[in-house]
């Protein structure tokens, strides 16, 4: 075997480079007769180009070589003068790559069979290949990614075996077919020196954008990192959830399931209740009807509602259940509410698992949507009202049981404290909102005990807790921790709070140069508490409260707007919000580069539910539109194949007729593609149509029911699915 280093003898210099692919076999000489034949009657060519092929030394050129290794020996094929190489000029370089081109038509023409199946022995690089070709036949499975980062928790990466995909083979000889290789099983060194499995760190590659992670598994390991503990819980989500496309099994919300993964919130995490019991009760003070009647007036008018041929004229306070519809079967009604939804918020019984309670902020300025009552970052005070509804999930029972009238103006941002449970079961709960009069309020929820059909009438006078600056609005706020909220302000500074001590706030700092409209927390137990804002501007900033300055990331912007809903996904580690027109997106702040389209609605999109029990992503348009969507397929799986994998569906579709003055509620489920691409159909729909509000119920037992208010005033609550409540 001759050395590298060794010189190559004069006779053998003369002989033709092969080039790169395994070696081949030399074709018979007939073969070889019939490509150094010239003679235009009998190849089929122009004389031209027979004269040409005549000067090029055919002698040189592996008939049975691919096409690019053929290009490369006719250009390494250059004459010696004197024992030195003449330097290759420009135009003979080029007159050689046309020449040789020129020899391989004729070549193809003649011995076509030859050259047929060759280009199936050029193999890319076979790590390439495999990433980029062929990583989306295969699906990822996330639990053997974090066994292998567990059972190699020392490990360094060289001894580590990636799993790769097989390139094709040839078949059998004298057969052109090819077969493909079964996929390798997945080995690991047990040596313990090894480390991590990362295999986008060996490819080198630079990622600037989510395109860049094309392949499933690249994109897991840069969205969500490479502890075997988050990915074991992200295995358990897609096990249970991405083979449903918009429905679930209830099993896969109780705590004996195999998939269901367990969120704590931040409000529920080392809590105190032994502060909360020092904490200054809320003044109530007990009103009659009449003097409702005075302080808050509800919409006199009934609203005609259709739903399937069926028409009914529903007055305040009443409700029509979803009638039997010809294909499927839907679980819920529609109640009129009487006034304008501004919020609400579901909150668990602490006796019985079967009753809910949900919490409706309500607004009567609700004829004229451009009321100045309404306006959003002015202070302004007047009254308002929150009724709290028990609703029943066995039987779909709702009934009102407390009307508490206060005098703070609207209010929005309605959040019970889940880690309160008052020990003399004197209190439902403690609501805590944002108030149109600039400031945050914590009020006491007293215990239902009346009979009424309204229940309690209670006038709130003076909350427990009030946070607020003198110079300033808040018009935001999320829970840090089960003591500590973060408020956004119409200045575009954000503060922290201690509700225990709420005259300072432990940081107060300038994020935005506009209103902050929208704040939410984004936490997990893997990594720090991230809080993102919204500003009136399109701005989108994420943060770390520890450190501001030096964490402070501008995701995006976009189009302006006094409406950007922002939600966050705990089961899957992600932000959903909107562009400020129809397109719905996720993103996870460990890679805030990569911005996820989820859906497009056909106008602007005013709200946006989450759960920590599923991954499931409900929104609302302004054309009276509910979309459902599985967040687990959009962020689990590869992108090459997302528009086949990824569906959007239609749940309901509010339509308003005004020469009627009718409210329909269209039933009939649609499908919809994802599609980025696709050219924005923003359109003015009735006021009266827009989601304003939409809510999942997160406990256990009545996981599957959400509710969704329009402007109207018409409250829909249904249960997912069709399987029997």
């Amino acid at each position: 075997m001759t050395s590298a280093n060794t010189p190559i003898p004069n006779d053998l210099s003369s002989k033709p480079k092969r080039g790169r692919g395994r070696p081949r076999k030399n074709k018979s000489t007939e073969t070889e007769a019939v490509a150094n034949q010239t003679d235009p009657d009998v190849i089929g060519i122009s004389n031209e180009i027979a004269e040409m092929l005549k000067s090029v030394d055919m002698g040189a050129i592996d008939t049975n070589s691919s096409q690019l290794e053929v290009a490369g020996n006719v250009e390494k094929a250059e004459p010696a003068t004197n024992g030195k190489r003449r330097p290759k000029r420009a135009a003979s370089k080029k007159a050689q790559d046309t020449l040789a081109q020129l020899s391989l038509d004729a070549l193809n023409h003649v011995n076509g069979d030859i050259e047929e199946h060759d280009d199936a022995d050029f193999q890319l690089n076979e790590m390439e290949h495999a990433e980029d070709d062929h990583e989306d036949e295969y699906d990822v499975h996330l639990e053997d990614i974090a066994l292998e980062l567990t059972e190699h928790h020392d490990a360094t990466s060289d001894d580590v075996e990636v799993p790769q995909r097989q390139a094709k083979r040839r078949g059998p000889k004298g057969q052109g077919s090819t077969i493909k290789r079964r996929k390798k099983a997945t080995t690991i060194s047990r040596s313990p020196s090894t480390a991590s499995v990362s295999t986008l760190g060996k490819k080198g590659r630079i990622v600037r954008a989510l395109k860049d992670l094309s392949a499933a598994r690249d994109k897991i390991e840069r969205l969500y990192g490479l502890n075997s503990d988050k990915l074991l819980r992200l295995a358990q989500i897609k096990q249970g959830f991405q083979a449903s496309l918009f429905d679930f099994p209830a099993e896969n919300l109780q705590e004996d399931c195999i998939n269901n993964v367990k969120v704590t919130l931040p409000c529920c995490k080392n809590i105190n209740l032994s502060k909360f019991e020092n904490i200054k009760h809320t003044t109530y003070r007990t009103i009659n009807e009449l003097e409702l009647g005075t302080l808050f007036a509800y919409r006199d008018d009934p609203l005609t509602v259709l739903i399937n041929g069926m028409e009914s004229s529903l007055p305040i306070k009443q409700r029509m259940d979803i009638p039997v519809l010809p294909n499927y079967k839907r679980f819920g009604f529609v109640h009129n509410l009487g006034g304008l939804a501004t919020d609400m918020a579901w909150h668990a019984s602490n006796t019985d698992d079967n009753i809910q309670y949900l919490a409706i902020a309500l607004s009567q300025h609700c004829k004229e949507p451009l009321d100045p009552k309404l306006q959003m970052f002015n202070k302004e005070t007047h009254v308002a009202c929150v009724e709290v509804y028990k609703f029943v999930s066995t039987t779909l029972e709702f009934t009102k049981v407390e009307t508490i009238v206060h005098k703070f103006g609207e209010v929005w941002d309605l959040k019970w404290h889940e880690g309160y449970s008052n020990k003399e079961k004197k209190f439902l709960g403690l609501l805590t909102f944002v108030c149109q009069d600039g400031s945050v309020k914590l009020i006491e929820v007293p215990l239902p005990n009346s009979d009424d059909d309204d229940g309690n009438l209670i006038y709130c006078e003076e909350p427990s807790l009030s946070i607020e600056l003198p110079f300033t609005s808040i018009t935001c706020f999320d829970f840090t921790s089960s003591e500590t909220i973060v408020c956004g302000f119409k200045n575009g500074f954000v503060a922290e709070f201690n509700i225990f001590d709420s005259k300072i706030p432990s940081f107060y700092e300038r994020v935005h140069d506009s209103y902050v409209i929208t704040i939410k927390t984004a936490f997990s137990e893997f990594e720090n508490l991230v809080v993102s804002t919204i500003s009136v501007d399109g701005y989108f900033n994420i943060f770390e409260p520890k450190d501001i300055f030096t964490t402070m990331t501008t995701v995006n912007r976009f189009r302006g707007s006094n409406i950007a809903p922002l939600a966050y996904s705990a089961q899957l580690y992600s932000l959903i919000l909107t562009d400020g027109a129809d397109s719905l997106r996720a993103v996870v702040p460990r890679a805030s580069f990569a911005m996820h389209p989820v859906c497009s609605h056909e106008s602007t999109i005013g709200s946006i539910s989450t759960s920590k029990l599923h991954p499931m992503v409900l929104s609302g348009a302004a054309d009276g539109s509910l979309f459902i969507d599985n967040l687990a397929r959009r962020l689990l799986t590869g992108s090459k194949s997302i528009s086949k994998s990824l569906k959007s569906l239609r749940l309901w579709n509010w339509e308003y007729s005004p020469k009627l003055d009718k409210y329909s509620l269209d039933f009939n489920y649609r499908v919809f593609s994802s599609s980025s691409t696709a050219p924005s159909k923003v359109r003015i729909d009735a006021p009266g149509v827009n989601i304003s509000c939409i809510k999942w119920n997160e406990s256990r037992s009545a996981g599957k029911f959400y509710a969704f208010t329009n402007n109207a005033g018409l409250l829909t609550i249904e249960h997912l699915g069709d399987e029997k409540v």
